[in-house]
């Protein structure tokens, strides 16, 4: 199976969700309140496990999400799961941010589920936030390639652009870019080969060398996941191909229901 979760789930409502939160949370506070903001985040994770499993909340941890295609294979680790339905994520950082965010949404999407939670047992005061989304799997499936600015420079280019829109195949949109990063170093000879050191330059001075990935020795490759000033990005790319000896960046552009693929010379 392209994304595996090992065991059923199901969506729950916002009113169902919000009840289970409501006793989560206050079991987090009252963890808070007897062990102190310093202890490990398994420490955190285990007890508040047992005050769910105590309070009939069916709860397990560590539950396993897997993405493959082909020899590439991803696992991503959820802290909590609760009633088959509600991920919970528990940290021990001095702030929550959106990176955190980021990382519950990619496990809502590729649990196909609706709501979570972040927690966070550090600050001085637990630190909590709501993660939700309506996209369902079907949903994620239901995409459109923009190619109007790509160019097949070579062979490696047209592999690496026939390689993206089949994991987009597989495994949908609208998840974390890294996962499609890792799967291209992995296609095309693993982080060794594809990870590469190469000179930035200024006129005729080296600043120094700067690791890039690359398809060959003259195009490297980059994707993301940008939904805004999509403009200034590429801008971006191309000021940093300037100061250096490569001909192209293909950028792949993973923005929501829309794949771009862009050669930037």
């Amino acid at each position: 199976m392209p994304i595996d979760l090992g065991l059923p789930v199901h969506r729950v409502s916002q009113q169902e969700f919000h009840a289970v939160d409501k006793l989560v949370t206050g079991m987090a506070f009252d963890i808070h309140n007897e062990f102190g903001r310093f202890c490990d985040e398994k420490i955190y994770r285990n007890e508040l496990l047992h005050r769910c499993e105590a309070r009939g909340l069916k709860g397990c941890s560590e539950i396993e999400i897997r993405a493959s295609y082909e020899t590439f294979s991803k696992s991503y680790f959820i802290d909590l799961l609760l009633d088959h339905s509600i991920i919970y994520e528990l940290k021990t950082t001095a702030a929550l941010t959106g990176n955190h965010k980021k990382q519950i949404l990619n496990y809502l999407l590729l649990a196909n589920l609706a709501h979570g939670a972040l927690i966070s047992f550090r600050p001085v005061s637990v630190q909590h936030e709501f993660a939700s989304t309506q996209l369902n799997s079907e949903d994620r499936y239901k995409h459109t390639i923009i190619e109007d600015h790509w160019k097949g420079v070579d062979d490696s280019s047209c592999r690496f652009r026939n390689l993206i829109e089949s994991l987009v195949k597989e495994w949908g949109s609208f998840l974390d870019s890294n996962l499609f990063i890792e799967a291209a170093t992995h296609f095309f000879g693993g982080e060794d080969h594809v990870v590469t050191p190469i000179p930035i330059v200024a006129g005729s001075r080296t600043l120094g060398l700067q690791k890039v990935r690359l398809l060959n020795p003259e195009t490297s490759f980059t994707i993301s996941a940008t939904t805004k000033n999509i403009g200034y990005y590429r801008s971006h790319i191309k000021r940093f191909l300037d100061h250096t000896n490569l001909h192209a960046v293909q950028w792949v552009n993973l923005n929501r229901h829309q794949i771009e693929f862009r050669t930037v010379t």
